[in-house]
């Protein structure tokens, strides 16, 4: 009994041609030139399998089209509605190793009215790999053309090159400038550590450090609103010299003038510290400058102190790819 159905099962196969038994709609892209499209490959609508090439053939020479030859597309009968008169049709392959498909597009504009049985659809044709690397080649050649006109190319090239013999200098006139440079580097990275392992350690949080600034910037503030009018008010008293002139003689006179003059003196430069420690707590809480960046970014120190570390214990992998014995 399981020969007998086993034998039907054969002879519907090849009785069918390999077609399909469910119900389905078949339709035909017409193509000037077939690519990679061959039968089983799957027929898709946004990723999703709605059917698959049965079969491709030559089309007669016609001179109202230039299709030569037409892909039978079998479409799943259930989603055959996906499938308009309009609809873009192409090759689609995501990778360039990657599977490829019949790829059934959105419409070209409005939406037309569905394929029937046995209909045709002319399709998008696939590339011509033969003239895919000339092209490139080309399009190449032509960038690079355009950039050496560019006279903003010769200068960079010129600035890299004399950067690249600065460099070579330093290192052949100082050749322990570099070692040098990297170990400052990490004493300063070793210091900010410090630093943020005492604020750490003393309990005060970035948000609470940086509410703490805000209140100094406003005491500050009002030190050099109070230095502004103090070295106003200096100002006025040393324009009213002239009435009390007449009063004072002699050395009395020139002991007043120098007293007026150096109160005048410390209120400008108590107005310009001030306006000046004002200025750079601005920048610190702005995340300006080494100590700026310590205090608004709580992991910066932990960054630079790692790629120290790297640069002294691996210099090799960083500066340059050499092996440990220089070579």
């Amino acid at each position: 009994m399981c020969l007998v159905v086993l034998l039907l099962a054969v002879t519907a196969v090849v009785a069918t041609g390999g077609r399909h038994l469910m119900p389905g709609l078949r339709v035909h892209v017409e193509l000037e030139r077939l690519g990679i499209v061959t039968p089983g490959m799957s027929v898709r609508v946004s990723g999703r399998t709605i059917g698959d090439v049965e079969d491709v053939h030559l089309l007669p020479p016609r001179a109202e089209s230039s299709a030569r030859v037409s892909a039978d597309l079998w479409i799943d009968k259930k989603h055959a509605w996906l499938v308009r008169r309009n609809s873009e049709v192409f090759i689609n392959q995501q990778y360039v190793l990657g599977e490829a498909n019949v790829e059934i597009g959105a419409t070209r504009g409005e939406p037309g009215p569905p394929l029937q049985d046995g209909e045709s659809i002319r399709g998008i044709d696939p590339p011509r790999l033969e003239s895919l690397m000339p092209k490139f080649y080309s399009n190449m050649a032509l960038i690079k053309e355009n950039l050496l006109e560019l006279p903003e190319t010769h200068e960079l090239a010129a600035a890299w090159g004399e950067l690249g013999g600065a460099a070579l200098a330093i290192q052949a006139k100082h050749p322990d400038a570099w070692p040098r440079l990297f170990a400052s580097g990490s004493k300063l990275v070793d210091e900010m550590g410090q630093a943020q392992l005492f604020l750490s350690a003393a309990g005060v949080s970035p948000d609470q450090l940086g509410h703490e600034w805000e209140a100094a910037t406003a005491v500050l503030a009002q030190a050099r609103a109070s230095g502004v009018a103090l070295s106003g008010r200096l100002r006025q008293v040393t324009r009213n010299v002239d009435r009390v002139r007449g009063t004072l003689q002699g050395d009395s006179l020139a002991q007043a003038e120098r007293t007026f003059e150096d109160a005048q003196r410390v209120g400008d430069r108590v107005s310009t510290l001030l306006g000046g420690v004002s200025a750079m707590l601005h920048r610190i809480q702005r995340g300006q400058g080494t100590l700026g960046a310590l205090l608004n970014d709580i992991e910066l120190a932990d960054d630079i102190k790692d790629l120290m570390r790297g640069l002294k214990q691996r210099p090799w992998e960083t500066v340059a790819k050499t092996s440990r014995d220089g070579r």
